[in-house]
């Protein structure tokens, strides 16, 4: 049986598949048809072959049907055409939203492991000039015996301003011989004493809130020791301070690079969508603008669709 198809009383030539293709339109006419029934009504497919072949009999069609007419009778419309406008503002703000977030996360976390490692390498520190400490004060009993002991540990008592450093002595018997401890502490100590638990002679240093200890034999003698916690507390202070400011800046630069890649995104998929409109409208020399090494996912599909 043949088949034609005429328009304003002039006959177009068509393929058996374009017949087809358009009797289907035709018969749909009141109605929007999809990529898939058209693959199931015109092709057979039950399935989704992933080729242009429904594109491409589109395309020839419109040239054959609407190009050389005023009036075009076939229509496409586009499932989810790219947001423009506040639309697009929004998707904009959304991925910048979105890579604010990660950077701030990444970030948080990144900033408290830096918090506590300072943290713990700065008591570390402590107890390292106290162990140095008792190193020297052994060596002063070593070479000048006990009186020279006493007078060195009441030097260091003597020159910790605001009892910063605590230091006693206490012999075999627990009597205190030197320091400026005054009275003796419950052995075994432990790690951590709050400022007012200790028998301080004086003042405390107004930012100390509690010290450190260490104990330490020195011939017969036992030395306590006692860091206060204020330099730790100034140091992590200080570096507090800094994490903060980096935070904030790391969040704001998070943002600012999220919008500036949410807008190249959404330029690049703007490219494609308006190209597969023009093809599907009939412009098959229509291409999508990509550079001469795409190396991302979004050059490479622009290259495939070219």
């Amino acid at each position: 049986m043949r088949h034609t198809v005429c328009r304003s009383g002039q006959e177009i030539a068509v393929q058996p598949r374009e017949f087809r293709l358009l009797s289907y339109l035709m018969k749909n006419a009141d109605r929007v048809v999809t990529r898939t029934m058209l693959l199931e009504a015109v092709w057979g497919f039950h399935f989704d072959p992933n080729t242009n072949v429904v594109e491409t009999h589109i395309s020839r069609l419109r040239n054959k049907i609407d190009k050389p007419f005023a009036q075009p009778l076939i229509h496409t419309f586009m499932d989810n055409p790219m947001p423009t406008g506040p639309s697009a503002l929004r998707t904009s703000i959304r991925l910048s939203l979105q890579y604010s977030f990660l950077y701030s996360v990444l970030s948080a976390f990144v900033f408290a492991l830096a918090y506590w490692f300072t943290q713990y390498e700065v008591q570390d520190w402590v107890l390292d000039q106290m162990r140095s400490d008792a190193g020297t004060l052994a060596k002063t009993f070593e070479a000048s015996g006990k009186e020279a002991l006493f007078e060195r540990v009441d030097a260091l008592a003597e020159v910790s301003f605001e009892n910063a450093r605590v230091y006693q002595l206490l012999n075999a018997d627990g009597v205190i011989m030197s320091g400026n401890l005054a009275s003796t502490l419950e052995i075994p100590l432990p790690d951590f004493v709050p400022a007012e638990e200790l028998p301080l002679a004086g003042d405390i240093h107004d930012e100390v809130s509690g010290y450190w200890l260490r104990v330490n034999e020195i011939g017969p003698y036992l030395l306590i020791q006692g860091t206060g916690d204020h330099l730790v507390l100034e140091i992590l202070e200080a570096l507090g301070i800094a994490l903060v400011v980096g935070y904030l800046a790391v969040v704001a630069i998070g943002l600012i690079a999220g919008v500036w890649i949410g807008r190249i995104t959404e330029r690049r998929i703007a490219a494609i969508s308006n190209t597969l409109a023009e093809v599907s409208s009939g412009n098959l020399a229509s291409r999508i603008p990509i550079s001469s090494n795409p190396r991302d996912d979004l050059s490479r599909l622009s290259a495939e669709i070219n």
